[in-house]
């Protein structure tokens, strides 16, 4: 800053400095952001172009989309499908909440389902609009990478044969309904540490195989529930 008040170029003060932050503080950055906000740094520098479209995060939440309702142009589904169109490399974390958005049909959360599932996520969270259920399809059902699952007001109707989740530790039901594809829906999770029923409904023909439970929370279901720790 010269005496009279203006700004002189310094030597190396137009580098980008942003982009020479190591790669997972750039990480860091864009997971405390909306996915919105995240893909919008990339017009920052060409090295954040495509840095946001890496992210294993996914959060598409009732925040998420209520950002975008202010947008005369919003339309749900054409969001999320460039999202994933767009995305780079495996999805360890994707939430989804329809709240509040309009949908076509639940063959679209089908579509996004297989595709999450095939990218190895990890911790999936799905919340339906509270006038709607949605029956899970087979692809998460058939997910071996699923460490932590979260379903709000789906059917929870299992293929058969269903193998179990071998890799669960977490299951948290909230308004769900269990229909049994044969006599019991039967869960093998012989990972499982955290079990969470709130709301749900059929939980007589539910049979949870999990050996190592620690945790057991029960609410508002209105039949009995079976568990084999064998």
């Amino acid at each position: 800053m010269t005496k009279g008040g203006k700004r002189v170029a310094v030597k190396g003060e137009s580098k980008d400095r942003i982009s020479g932050l190591p790669r997972n503080v750039i990480d860091r950055i864009l997971e405390l952001l909306q996915v919105h906000d995240a893909a919008r740094t990339s017009i920052l520098t060409r090295m954040w172009r495509y840095n946001w479209a890496s992210l294993p995060n996914l959060v598409l939440n009732h925040r998420f989309n209520r950002s975008f309702k202010k947008e005369s142009h919003y339309n749900f589904k054409e969001v999320v499908d460039d999202i994933l169109l767009l995305h780079i490399g495996d999805i360890v974390k994707f939430v989804l909440d329809t709240r509040g958005a309009r949908m076509p049909s639940h063959a679209v959360i089908d579509k996004w389902m297989l595709y999450v599932t095939r990218n190895g996520v990890k911790d999936l969270t799905l919340r339906i609009s509270h006038n709607d259920t949605y029956t899970l399809p087979s692809s998460v059902f058939n997910c071996s990478t699923l460490t932590k699952l979260k379903l709000f007001k789906c059917v929870f109707k299992p293929p058969n044969p269903f193998l179990g989740f071998r890799s669960l530790i977490t299951l948290q039901l909230e308004g769900t309904t269990f229909v049994p594809a044969t006599s019991y829906c039967v869960i093998k999770a012989p990972l499982l540490v955290n079990l969470s029923l709130d709301l749900c409904r059929g939980t007589q023909y539910l049979n949870i195989v999990s050996p190592g439970l620690e945790s057991l929370y029960v609410r508002d279901s209105h039949s009995y529930l079976v568990l084999d720790s064998l």
